[in-house]
């Protein structure tokens, strides 16, 4: 299920940034991850109370907690360190450079413990696509391998979501030949995500030829869902 974010009462959104996404966050909870998105800040302090793997995600539920020190005349963030890892260090990464350009009230607490955690909520499976493809005709077993995107870190930390539909052309040899927007999300991490994951598709030598494929990217602070409508 979704997590319901927690309340924070020193917790403030600060001025947009002039060059750089704005990034949300809220105090006890934080959004999911995926690895397309290199993030700065990998120099940076981090404790691991859990193995960490460079490149692995952290499974869904893992909850890491990250210690914030605050300016308390200013409420700037002054220094973010992971007391406890998600067990992905990149995800570990992305919190300390999301936190790190939040803002705080002044006057408030001087440091302050925050968990962060994943919820994916829901994404499509095989199966999924083998029943889409069946309702329009084509059969299930025409299906190979069809692994859904990686929802994008910076669209999650910034709630980019949206709706696309997307042209497979597929060769007779069932790999995928082309894949075109016919519908843009709107948000180009979200058509990138899908476009990738679309072009690793493989179905059986001559069972598809053309086929349309929409894709929902939605996502709530703390849990995300990518499905097949």
């Amino acid at each position: 299920m979704p997590l319901v974010p927690a309340f924070h009462p020193n917790f403030v959104d600060p001025p947009k940034p002039p060059s750089r996404p704005v990034t949300k966050i809220i105090a006890g909870v934080c959004a999911v991850i995926c690895l397309t998105t290199s993030y700065a800040g990998a120099g940076k302090s981090a404790a691991s109370g859990a193995p960490q793997t460079a490149n692995a995600l952290p499974a869904d539920g893992s909850t890491g907690i990250a210690v914030v020190d605050v300016d308390t005349e200013t409420g700037k963030v002054t220094h973010v360190q992971i007391e406890r890892s998600s067990g992905s260090r990149r995800y570990d990464v992305a919190v300390i450079d999301a936190l790190e350009h939040k803002q705080f009230s002044p006057h408030g607490a001087k440091q302050v413990r925050i968990p962060f955690s994943i919820n994916a909520a829901g994404v499509f499976t095989q199966k999924d696509v083998e029943q889409y493809l069946s309702h329009h005709g084509i059969a299930a077993n025409a299906v190979i391998a069809a692994p859904p995107p990686h929802y994008p870190l910076s669209a999650i930390w910034s709630i980019a979501a949206g709706r696309g539909r997307y042209e497979l052309s597929v060769a007779s040899t069932g790999q995928v030949a082309s894949v075109k927007i016919i519908q843009s999300t709107g948000v180009g991490r979200l058509d990138t995500a899908a476009i990738n994951a679309l072009r690793s598709w493989r179905f059986r030598p001559g069972a598809v030829k053309t086929i349309i494929i929409p894709m929902n990217f939605d996502t709530q602070t703390g849990s995300y869902r990518i499905l097949l409508e």
